[in-house]
């Protein structure tokens, strides 16, 4: 009876044991049923969309600056990178010659308006004899020409002072606008002749760039868009605007000129480096973006995975602008979605998920 009863012992812990293992088993079938994936909550964002240039800077004024006079340089008093503010001196040409022409072209005047006097009485004088008949009228007109001759020897004269008066001036060479002086071409002693290269006035206080971007581009930009301005000499960026916009391609190019003007007020851009220009050209506040990696195509259709009670929900969007590997998400989801980043391609409307 012992034995019988030990017996039925064994065999009921069998089939305890054998059933664990099926319970167990099953339980591992369930978890391999369920896809493992990543997923983030969608937020509101920032959506910031913008055109990419590399242009060279050049100075928001940079002007060559000539002599014009001809004569010998007797005073220098600029060298290259020196600061020279709007009508600062530059340097001098010996004006002694052209002091004396001005001498002479003041006494022309002084001759001119005497003669001019003398005719005016002269004329004044053969009017009234004339009108009391008491000479001719020839004698009259040749009075008023001989006024007018007189006027146009004054106006003649002063025209000559004029032009002695600045040719004496030009002789202090004046900057005509305020910037660093980039190159001197005139040493003391040198004759230099009118019109000759005296030097190079570029100011980078502020800079501008002439560039060019695509049909596709021109018509996303607009006069007063901000701009932001890299390079590796900078600890930050820069920032500048979009001062003007061409209506038409430059010459032998599909690309539309655009201008740029950005200060710089430490000096640290200097005209001809290669900088990074972004143009902010549109933005949206409140967003839903997602990456194209989040995005499966199907047909004509954009699917995106979320997860909804432990099971993957397929959902069409739709999508607006893109930038980059980014786009905006118009309708489809909504904050606060579990919206699935990766296993994308294991997965189907309804199956198990796991995030990990």
């Amino acid at each position: 009876m012992k034995k019988i009863i030990l017996l039925n012992l064994i065999i009921i812990m069998l089939i305890i044991t054998s059933c664990s293992q099926k319970d167990e088993n099953l339980s591992n079938i369930e978890e391999i049923k369920a896809v493992t994936v990543s997923a983030k909550i969608v937020e509101l964002e920032e959506f910031r969309e913008y055109i990419d240039i590399t242009a060279r800077p050049e100075g928001i004024t940079d002007v060559e600056v000539t002599s014009e006079v001809s004569g010998k340089v007797i005073k220098v008093n600029k060298n290259i990178g020196d600061w020279v503010s709007k009508g600062e001196e530059i340097g001098v040409i010996d004006n002694k010659d052209f002091a004396i022409r001005l001498k002479q072209a003041k006494a022309g005047v002084l001759g001119a308006e005497s003669s001019y006097d003398a005719a005016v009485v002269e004329n004044r004088s053969s009017k009234k004899l004339y009108n009391e008949k008491h000479i001719s009228e020839i004698e009259y007109l040749r009075s008023q020409s001989a006024l007018k001759g007189a006027q146009a020897s004054l106006e003649g004269s002063k025209a000559s002072l004029e032009m002695s008066q600045k040719a004496y001036d030009n002789t202090r060479m004046l900057a005509p606008v305020s910037g660093s002086i980039s190159n001197i071409n005139i040493e003391i002693g040198e004759n230099i002749f009118a019109g000759k290269p005296i030097c190079n006035i570029v100011n980078t206080k502020q800079l501008k760039i002439k560039t060019g971007v695509s049909e596709s581009d021109i018509i996303k930009l607009s006069k007063g868009m901000e701009v932001s301005i890299y390079h590796s000499s900078l600890e930050s960026s820069l920032t500048g605007s979009v001062s003007g916009i061409g209506m038409k391609p430059l010459a032998n190019s599909s690309n539309y000129p655009v201008e740029i003007i950005f200060d710089n007020p430490d000096g640290n851009i200097l005209p001809g480096m290669v900088i990074e220009c972004k143009i902010l050209c549109c933005l949206i506040n409140n967003a839903i973006i997602i990456s194209t990696d989040n995005v499966v195509k199907e047909l004509d259709e954009n699917i995106v995975y979320t997860v909804v009670d432990s099971k993957a929900k397929r959902t069409v969007v739709k999508l607006g602008k893109k930038q980059k590997a980014n786009y905006i998400v118009m309708s489809g989801l909504k904050k606060g979605d579990k919206l699935i980043t990766s296993g994308l391609d294991r997965l189907k409307d309804g199956i198990e998920v796991k995030i990990k």
